[in-house]
């Protein structure tokens, strides 16, 4: 069962804030830890702050950096294109202590199942040197890669730390199946991002919409109980990661986002566990 009191909360909900606010408002309403994008590392350099020094403030403040978000050039493995951006996750991940990079599926069908596969299976022996796991954000929207492909990659690289992250509003919005998300093998869940979306899509573009216009998780008309009762026997134990990428949520001040995000997570959690009792 999911935890209504481990909460992950993905720093763009709160519109990427400065370093020393972010750890105010997480900590006021009890997140337990951050998942954090490159952009984030890059604005703590800038303000003097240095990896080490973040990594310190974050754990001071009884916080950790489960996952760091994300690499989208690595299907095109050898390039020198993805070789950098790797670096330079990787480096983020190692500077702060996280456990999982996560991958994003591609948007257009260039890549074949196989170039996949092969590619997630090469970061993923790379990125085991380091002591990370790798997993594959599914996206069925944007491009050809569904949950049942995904499970496929993960499964043909051979490598047990290669694992999936599952996002709500992109199983919605992708029209993934519950019995879907049943299916996925059992460990191979690495974190569970949480968000509700409404049936009409309020933006006329997808990638505008997701990035724009998510809801706070109840506020929608996504089934989440269903989709966290999918999710149940594969992740149990997978502490929910808040997502709620919002002009609404970024229009708040960063302490006011985090009382309602996590307010809204909580209560949505809380309800799951009551009728799953």
């Amino acid at each position: 069962m999911h935890s209504r009191d481990e909460l992950i909360l993905a720093t763009g909900t709160l519109n990427n804030p400065p370093l020393d606010t972010l750890l105010l408002a997480c900590v006021a309403v009890g997140y337990t830890g951050l998942s954090i994008w490159p952009v984030d590392v890059a604005a703590w350099r800038a303000d003097g702050t240095t990896d080490s020094e973040a990594r310190a403030r974050i754990e001071g403040a009884g916080l950790n950096v489960p996952q760091v978000e994300c690499l989208f050039r690595w299907p095109q493995a050898g390039s020198a294109e993805a070789a950098a951006e790797e670096a330079e996750v990787f480096e983020v991940a190692a500077n702060l202590g996280s456990q999982i990079v996560s991958i994003l599926s591609p948007g257009n069908d260039r890549y074949s199942e196989a170039q996949l596969t092969e590619a997630m299976a090469g970061i993923c022996e790379r990125a085991a040197s380091r002591g990370f796991d790798i997993a594959l954000e599914v996206a069925p929207w944007k491009g050809p890669v569904d949950l049942a492909m995904a499970v496929r990659i993960i499964c043909g690289t051979g490598h047990s730390t290669a694992r999936l992250v599952i996002d709500s509003w992109h199983m919605y919005r992708g029209q993934s199946a519950f019995d879907d998300l049943r299916a996925i093998p059992a460990g191979r869940v690495a974190a569970i991002q949480l968000s509700d979306a409404p049936a009409v899509r309020a933006r006329p573009e997808f990638f505008d919409e997701t990035m724009t216009a998510r809801l706070l998780p109840g506020d929608g008309d996504y089934d989440l109980d269903a989709f966290l009762s999918a999710l149940d026997l594969n992740a149990d134990g997978v502490p929910v990661t808040v997502e709620v990428l919002s002009d609404d949520m970024r229009a708040l001040s960063p302490a006011e986002a985090a009382i309602r995000t996590a307010e809204a997570t909580r209560k949505t959690l809380a309800a799951h566990a009551a009728r799953s009792a």
